[in-house]
């Protein structure tokens, strides 16, 4: 009867000298993570999207958690021409960071590049919820929005006034 005892508390025992260790381990991985992003940033800025995204690709090996890891792999994938998962990238990193405003504005003008306004929409609507109406960000992103949806409009227009031309 007393090894049904002895059991579980050995079992605790082993835990607490574990978790420590483990906590030890988790913030040198944090650390590594955080450090390639820092090398994977200079890359981006040198338009070594490839380079960068190497790094990056062991910045998330090393901390899957690491909100700033995927945001600069989304810039990475577009400047590689991978705008759509570009994108999709951006959307993981805001997950991790809802409040992130630059990121927000980055999302946006991402979405609003492959005409998907609604997610450039909900991305302002975000930023002005956070940082209100007079959000330097928020108004850029409005304009870029008003900007390519009448661009797109003017486009259609004339692809239209062209057709009927032929």
């Amino acid at each position: 009867m007393l090894g049904y005892f002895y059991f579980p508390v050995f079992s605790l025992l082993v835990a607490l000298a574990i978790i420590p260790a483990a906590h030890a381990a988790s913030a040198q991985y944090s650390a590594l993570s955080q450090s390639l992003v820092s090398r994977a940033d200079g890359a981006l800025a040198a338009k070594q999207p490839e380079k960068a995204d190497n790094l990056l690709n062991l910045a998330l090996t090393a901390d899957p958690s690491n909100a700033a890891a995927f945001i600069a792999k989304g810039q990475a994938q577009k400047q590689m021409g991978n705008a759509e998962e570009g994108l999709r990238l951006l959307e993981i990193g805001l997950q991790i960071e809802p409040a992130n405003r630059r990121v927000l504005l980055l999302h946006g003008r991402f979405a609003v590049d492959l005409g998907e306004f609604e997610k450039a929409e909900q991305s302002l609507g975000q930023l002005k919820r956070l940082c209100g109406d007079d959000c330097v960000g928020a108004s850029q992103l409005a304009d870029h929005i008003d900007t390519a949806k009448f661009e797109q409009k003017e486009e259609s227009a004339q692809k239209k006034h062209k057709n009927r031309a032929n």
